[in-house]
């Protein structure tokens, strides 16, 4: 016996692009630096997220660098949405024709806002009531606004953020350090299965794989009846079991 998810109210989708995100349970945007790796680099690891079931990647870098990434994951993954860290207008502009679908400018400058508005793409905005009537002023769809929670304050709640009525984006900035594992799952675990989030993170397997046992946990999932234990741990556990009874 199931029961239903946490709803929030007017926080269903975001309007991208390339289609509509839905937001009806939370998604996954994996971050991948620009930063002080090759190209090859960049793209193995955004492979390597997208396969492991991230709904978003997040480019960051903030310079002409996160281009090149941007050009080829919109060749190898037309679907995928790209998100891309842009505070100067000439920069948000380049990167949309390249490809992204979505710019993070918490600072919400008001020319980003308007070369957002007129490629009808998504924008990032801080917690701040008067930044997201701007954007929506600049000619910024409400529908594609997502709240950075990071910029409201450690004190603040998750609920006060929704109730702006937007998609909100919760996890680290793309340049700062990781965070452990343990930490980032404890974050994961607060917000549980609620819809209107998008949680950005570097590893987007753990994180699935933990939100896929906390919907099950939680009754908000049933267990698959076709569901097995892999092979390899059902070796490892089997081992561990010859050395407990030894």
């Amino acid at each position: 016996m199931t029961r239903n998810c946490p709803q929030n109210d007017g926080v269903g989708s975001l309007t991208l692009p390339a289609g509509t995100l839905q937001l009806d349970r939370p998604r996954l945007m994996g971050v991948v630096s620009t930063l002080d790796a090759p190209l090859e680099r960049q793209l193995k690891v955004a492979d390597a997220l997208i396969a492991d079931g991230a709904d978003l990647i997040d480019v960051g870098g903030a310079s002409v660098a996160v281009l090149a990434l941007v050009e080829q994951l919109r060749r190898s993954n037309p679907a995928m949405p790209i998100s891309v860290d842009a505070h100067d207008p000439v920069l948000a502009r380049r990167a949309l024709e390249a490809g992204a679908s979505l710019i993070n400018d918490p600072l919400g400058g008001r020319d980003v806002a308007a070369i957002v508005g007129e490629h009808r793409a998504g924008l990032v905005v801080g917690f701040v009531r008067e930044r997201i009537d701007q954007a929506i002023a600049s000619g910024v769809a409400p529908s594609s606004i997502v709240v950075d929670a990071g910029t409201a304050g450690p004190g603040r709640a998750l609920d006060a953020v929704l109730a702006l009525g937007h998609p909100v984006l919760l996890g680290r900035h793309v340049d700062a350090d990781p965070e452990p594992l343990p930490r980032l799952l404890a974050a994961v675990a607060a917000v549980g299965v609620r819809p209107g989030v998008i949680h950005r993170v570097d590893d987007v397997r753990a994180v699935r794989d933990f939100l896929a046992v906390f919907a099950v946990l939680e009754g908000y999932d049933d267990i698959s009846v076709d569901l097995e234990l892999p092979v390899e741990l059902r070796r490892a556990r089997s081992e561990t079991e010859v050395i407990r009874d030894a």
